[in-house]
């Protein structure tokens, strides 16, 4: 059996299962990651693109697919690269498989600790 618990540190976390009953066999930290932002993707951008997807989820639109339509309607050529491993992502992922089990993408945004999140 494999899970995702929250806690201050592995300790806590396994005295909580224990708790419920459960006996962890091992409890590893989650890989912290921040993505690191293109110099030229200003507070501006972000937000614009945080409303919009707020607004798309809000209309029911799939994730991948809404990740599509602002990339497309960008007019940051930043943010539109940085949207753009969506797309084919979107054809790498069949209907019916959650995005953990689809190919990755080709090209990916890099991800660096301590990068502008």
């Amino acid at each position: 059996m494999s899970g995702h618990s929250s806690g201050q540190n592995s300790a806590l976390v396994k005295a909580l299962l224990r708790g419920r009953g459960i006996r962890p066999t091992q409890v590893s930290p989650a890989r912290r990651f921040t993505l690191q932002l293109p110099a030229s993707l200003g507070a501006q951008d972000i937000t614009r693109f945080s409303r919009q997807l707020a607004t798309l989820f809000k209309a029911g639109v799939p994730l991948l697919q809404g990740l599509g339509m602002i990339a497309e309607g960008a007019n940051n050529p930043a943010l539109r690269s940085l949207l753009a491993p969506s797309k084919r992502y979107r054809r790498r992922l069949r209907p019916g498989r959650c995005a953990a089990q689809a190919p990755a993408p080709v090209r990916q945004p890099v991800l660096q600790p301590g990068g502008r999140g």
